[in-house]
């Protein structure tokens, strides 16, 4: 039993500093398809959160929760904690949410053998617009945004998160087999 908790804490532990990590980078070397402070054109984070998600299921949430927590705190100016644990709280959820969705109409496999790219464009898209949409009508009624920069942070972080999971989950797809036993799955 404590072998099994030490190894998902070890699990929480370097889904986050994936999260944390990857953040960074989207950041600094994708810095150029950013729209806004918290939107980017391309966003990788959103990629690796479905990918983790499609892996671990409910036991990656921890990890992607705090992955974002910490990104945030560290890397966003003028946010207060209740947005900051908002985000971090949606961007845990969502993808573990779309993955069971889809895993009980479609089922990817044990191994994830079955997802194919007829798949991944229909969860990247789901994943994509529920997100976005969530995000955006967050920012709309509780942090008062106008209705132009509901449609326009709706749109930007769609495409962001599309982009993101589309590569992301095209990775998982490609190379499962070479993933899963790195991850020892």
């Amino acid at each position: 039993m404590i072998s099994l908790n030490f190894r998902k804490y070890k699990l929480y532990l370097f889904i986050t500093v994936v999260y944390f990590t990857l953040y960074v980078l989207n950041n600094n070397f994708l810095s150029i398809f950013t729209y806004k402070e918290h939107i980017h054109f391309i966003y990788l984070p959103a990629g690796m959160r479905f990918f983790f998600a499609a892996i671990y299921k409910e036991d990656a949430w921890v990890g992607i929760f705090l992955g974002s927590f910490f990104a945030m705190v560290f890397l966003f100016e003028n946010t207060s904690i209740l947005s900051i644990i908002f985000y971090a709280t949606l961007s845990a959820t969502v993808p573990i949410l779309i993955i069971y969705t889809f895993n009980s109409l479609y089922p990817l496999g044990k191994q994830l053998e079955n997802l194919n790219l007829k798949l991944i464009v229909s969860m990247a898209f789901v994943y994509a617009f529920t997100y976005s949409f969530l995000y955006a009508l967050y920012g709309y009624y509780i942090l008062g945004t106008t209705l132009s920069n509901f449609y326009r942070d709706w749109i930007a972080t769609f495409i962001g998160d599309l982009t993101g999971s589309m590569i992301f989950l095209t990775i998982l797809a490609s190379q499962r087999h070479r993933i899963l036993k790195f991850l020892r799955i």
